[in-house]
C-alpha cells in the first residue's frame, strides 16, 4: 500500500475505511446526540472552519510559540482553539442560512 503516489490500493482502503466509519455512526444515531450536534456545527460551514483554524492557529502559533513546541502543547492548544471556532462557525452556519440561496456567502 503506497500514499504517494497514491495507489489504487491506498485509496479504496481509505474510501473504504471511512464509508464503514459512516454507515457505524449512521447505525448507532451518534449524530442525535449532543457530540453530534458539535460535529454538525462544524461540517455545515467546512470551509470556512477549514480557513478559521489555519489564520487563528497561525497567530497563536507566530504570538506564542516562536520557538516551537512538544505535541502535548500543540493538542491542548487545538483543543482550546476548537471553543472560539465551534462559536464563529456557528455564527456563520447561521448567517450562511439566513442569506439568499443565489448569494456568493453560500458557497462557504
Amino acid at each position: 500500500m503506497i500514499k504517494y503516489p497514491p495507489a489504487l490500493v491506498f485509496t479504496l482502503v481509505m474510501v473504504g475505511g471511512n464509508l464503514l466509519m459512516l454507515a457505524g455512526l449512521e447505525r448507532t444515531r451518534a449524530w442525535t446526540t449532543s457530540a453530534g450536534a458539535i460535529l454538525s456545527v462544524f461540517g455545515r460551514a467546512p470551509l470556512f472552519y477549514y480557513i478559521a483554524h489555519l489564520w487563528l492557529l497561525a497567530a497563536v502559533g507566530a504570538t506564542w510559540f516562536r520557538a516551537g513546541t512538544g505535541y502535548g502543547v500543540v493538542y491542548l492548544v487545538w483543543l482550546a482553539g476548537l471553543v472560539p471556532l465551534y462559536a464563529l462557525t456557528r455564527w456563520y452556519g447561521g448567517f450562511k442560512t439566513s442569506t439568499a440561496p443565489d448569494s456568493l456567502w453560500r458557497l462557504f
